[in-house]
């Protein structure tokens, strides 16, 4: 036969076929759902924040500052910044007809000065994100709340060493690993007149007794143990450049009006009035 006469020994080609339901992508699945779902949340939040979120904590800061002006003026001799202070904070930070301080949409701030044996007084309104992808996402998992925070610098009668902290149990380790005062000078106490979840850090729990023996200051403190996250005093300069110095916490939910929040934002007040009044004479 000759040299191109070779035999070829026929064999079937296959064809291979690509199945695109061997392939599907993950946005197609339960995922996909979440991710949608995840980027329409996002999408509300954007516009809401944009349109809405500068001043949508503004009400609520007034709403707290209203039930509490009468209080402040009729104990402290200054209250807010000094009209000269005031004039060099851009507009957008001061609230019209209030002294309230806004250094961001979700942070308020308000000083009084010169009250008995009180220097200043520092309280922060915190209110945490709602309107955001994020929040609403990690508030299924964290119950996130809005806190009220007093600050209070003091000349006290008899100047002696003392370093107390009131906590919830859960929160003791880590402040003591924050606070080496509190770590150095303290011991934890379980006192009667605290519920369960509460405890007490401090040097002596008998010199703490005896602001509770005071029939004003029990009652307030009830009201307001539900709320109350910290009261952290020292003397060792540990949260601010006052020597003497006490902090208060509470997580309580700003966003809600009405008469029954304001009667709870005046319980936080008073009590913190008489606890300032009796530890001023134990400092």
């Amino acid at each position: 036969h000759g040299m191109n006469s070779y035999h070829h020994s026929s064999q079937p080609q296959q064809n291979i076929q690509y199945s695109s339901s061997n392939n599907k992508s993950w946005y197609s699945g339960p995922l996909g759902t979440l991710y949608e779902i995840m980027m329409l949340f996002f999408l509300i939040g954007l516009v809401y924040n944009c349109i809405f979120g500068k001043t949508h904590n503004d009400k609520y800061a007034i709403a707290w500052y209203n039930a509490n002006k009468e209080y402040f003026e009729e104990r402290y001799e200054r209250i807010g910044l000094e009209k000269s202070e005031i004039e060099e904070i851009p507009k957008e930070n001061v609230i019209q007809d209030s002294i309230i301080i806004k250094e961001t949409p979700f942070f308020y701030k308000i000083i009084c000065t010169n009250y008995r044996y009180i220097k200043w007084t520092l309280t922060a309104l915190e209110f945490h994100r709602r309107f955001d992808a994020t929040s609403i996402l990690t508030s299924l998992f964290f119950n996130d709340k809005d806190k009220l925070v007093y600050q209070v610098a003091f000349n006290p009668v008899e100047p002696l060493g003392w370093v107390f902290c009131v906590c919830r149990k859960r929160d003791a380790k880590g402040l003591r690993s924050s606070y080496q005062d509190i770590e150095f000078f303290t011991k934890e106490y379980q006192p009667s007149v605290m519920s369960d979840r509460m405890c007490l850090l401090s040097e002596n729990v008998e010199v703490f007794m005896e602001l509770f023996n005071n029939k004003t200051l029990f009652p307030y403190y009830k009201e307001v143990e539900p709320y109350l996250e910290v009261i952290y005093f020292t003397d060792q300069n540990s949260f601010c450049k006052e020597q003497f110095a006490v902090f208060f916490s509470f997580d309580i939910n700003l966003t809600i009006n009405g008469n029954a929040q304001q009667s709870k934002f005046l319980d936080i007040s008073h009590f913190e009035d008489n606890m300032n009044a009796f530890k001023e004479g134990f400092a």
